[in-house]
C-alpha cells in the first residue's frame, strides 16, 4: 500500500534542508550524558520496554534527529539498528554522535523519506518520535512506519492534543508577534532569544539549547506548512487499532485494575479502555506542574472542545499570517476568557496564565513592553509517547 501524501511540502525536511540544520541537539557532554541516558531509560520504562531486553533484537528508528536518543538504544546492544532520515545534516550528525559513544558495527544509516523507505524485514521495535503530528495527514502517515513492526513487536510514536500543547502554541503566537515583519533567520533568533529565555528556563527538565527550540518550535512555523500539529492518542489508536493494541504511554493515562484472569477474548479491550481513561485524565495534560484525579468524560470533552477552539484560532492566525489582525485577536481573547473560566474549576495556576496572555493581547500594539507573570512558567505536558503492540494475525 502507498502511504505517501503527495505534496510540494515536506514538513521538517524543507526547513532543515534549506538551512542545513538539525535543531534537535541534547547536551550529552561529561556528566550530562548519564542524565540523558537515565531520562531515556525512564521513558522506556514508562512505555513498558525493559531496555536490557533489546539485546540481540532488531530496531528501526525513523527521524533520529542528531542521534542523541539513539545512543541509549544502541547501548542496549541490539543485533541490528537501522536509522532512517531524509535530512542529510541530521543523518551525518547521528553517525558521528552515536560512534563517539557506542560501537556502530550493528548500525545502518539510510538516507530516505519515511514514506519511501522500503524493506522486506520486520523489526522488534520501531521508533518514530516527534514528527507524526506535524505531517499534513498524520492518520495516513503513521501507517508508513507501522508496516515495519513484526507481530508482537512494539511500535513507539508521539502524539499531541490541543490540551497538552496549547501553551506551546500560545508561545508560538507570542514569538510570531515579536518578529512580525522580520524575515532574516539570525535576526529572528536575536529578537526571540532573550524574551524566551525566562520561559524555557522555567521548564523543569529542559535539555535543548534555546536557539534549537526556537528554530524547531517557533521559526519553522512562520514560513513552512507543517500541518496542524495535532494527532491525539485517541486518533492514533483509532488509526492503528485494527493491527495494534495500545500498550503504555508517557505520561501514563491508564490504570487497569482488571484481574488478569478476566482479560481474554472479547473482554481484552485494551484499546477501548485506553481511549476511555485517556479522556478521563486529559485535564492533567494542560499544565505539567499539576496532576489530578480522573474527571467525568463529559467534563473533559468540554475542556477539549474549548482547547480545540482556542488552538484553531491560534493556528489560523499563524498559518494565514494574521497574528495582529484585530478581529482574530478579539476572537482569541473571548476564547481565552471562556477557557480560563472552565480551567479555574480545577487549576487556578493555569487559569491565571491564560488570563495573563489575554492581558498581553490587550497591549498587542506594543508587545515588547508587556511583562508576563503567570504565563512564563505555564507549559503543558506537550508531546505524549504511546507504545503499541502489533497483533498476531
Amino acid at each position: 500500500m502507498d502511504y505517501r501524501v503527495m505534496t510540494k511540502f515536506q514538513p521538517y525536511i524543507d526547513f532543515y534542508g534549506e538551512y542545513s540544520i538539525s535543531p534537535v541537539s541534547q547536551n550529552i557532554l561529561d556528566e550530562h550524558l548519564l542524565k540523558h541516558l537515565q531520562r531515556r531509560d525512564a521513558l522506556y520504562r514508562h512505555l513498558g520496554i525493559v531496555p536490557s531486553l533489546l539485546k540481540g533484537k532488531s530496531v528501526l528508528e525513523f527521524g533520529p534527529g542528531s542521534g542523541h536518543n539513539a545512543i541509549f538504544t544502541n547501548k542496549q546492544i541490539p543485533a541490528k539498528f537501522v536509522l532512517v532520515d531524509a535530512n542529510k545534516t541530521g543523518l551525518e550528525e547521528s553517525q558521528k554522535n552515536i560512534a563517539e559513544v557506542t560501537n556502530t558495527d550493528n548500525v545502518e544509516f539510510v538516507y530516505s523519506l519515511i514514506e519511501e523507505y522500503q524493506s522486506e524485514e520486520k523489526f522488534d521495535l520501531v521508533l518514530c518520535e516527534a514528527l507524526i503530528p506535524f505531517q499534513l495527514d498524520p492518520v495516513t502517515f503513521v501507517k508508513a512506519p507501522a508496516q515495519f513492526v513484526k507481530e508482537n513487536g512494539i511500535f513507539v510514536i508521539t502524539c499531541t492534543d490541543s490540551v497538552a500543547v496549547l501553551s506551546d502554541w500560545m508561545k508560538r503566537l507570542y514569538g510570531a508577534i515579536l518578529v512580525q515583519g522580520e524575515h532574516n533567520l539570525e535576526r529572528r533568533l536575536e529578537i526571540l532569544h532573550k524574551p524566551f529565555e525566562s520561559h524555557l528556563s522555567s521548564l523543569k527538565g529542559m535539555s535543548r539549547p534555546i536557539d534549537d527550540w526556537l528554530l524547531d518550535n517557533v521559526i519553522q512555523c512562520l514560513d513552512y506548512d507543517i500541518g496542524r500539529g495535532l494527532f491525539s492518542i485517541d486518533e492514533a489508536i483509532s488509526a492503528l487499532g485494527d493491527d495494534f493494541d495500545a500498550y503504555q504511554s508517557s505520561p501514563n493515562y491508564v490504570n487497569d485494575w482488571r484481574w488478569y484472569k478476566d482479560i481474554h477474548g472479547k473482554d481484552r479491550q485494551y484499546n477501548e479502555i485506553f481511549k476511555e481513561q485517556y479522556i478521563q485524565n486529559i485535564h492533567s495534560s494542560l499544565d505539567y506542574r499539576n496532576s489530578y484525579q480522573p474527571r467525568e468524560a463529559k467534563e473533559n470533552l468540554k475542556l477539549l472542545s474549548l482547547c480545540d477552539h482556542t488552538f484553531n484560532l491560534i493556528h489560523t492566525m499563524l498559518k494565514k499570517k494574521l497574528v495582529t489582525d484585530k478581529k482574530m485577536v478579539e476572537s482569541l481573547k473571548l476564547a481565552l476568557l471562556e477557557l480560563s473560566d472552565e480551567v479555574r474549576l480545577f487549576n487556578a495556576e493555569a487559569a491565571d496564565a491564560l488570563s495573563d496572555f489575554k492581558e498581553f493581547l490587550n497591549q498587542i500594539d506594543d508587545p515588547k513592553s508587556y511583562q508576563f507573570t503567570d504565563f512564563i512558567p505555564f507549559w503543558g505536558r506537550g508531546t505524549q509517547y504511546l507504545s503499541l503492540i502489533k497483533k498476531e494475525k
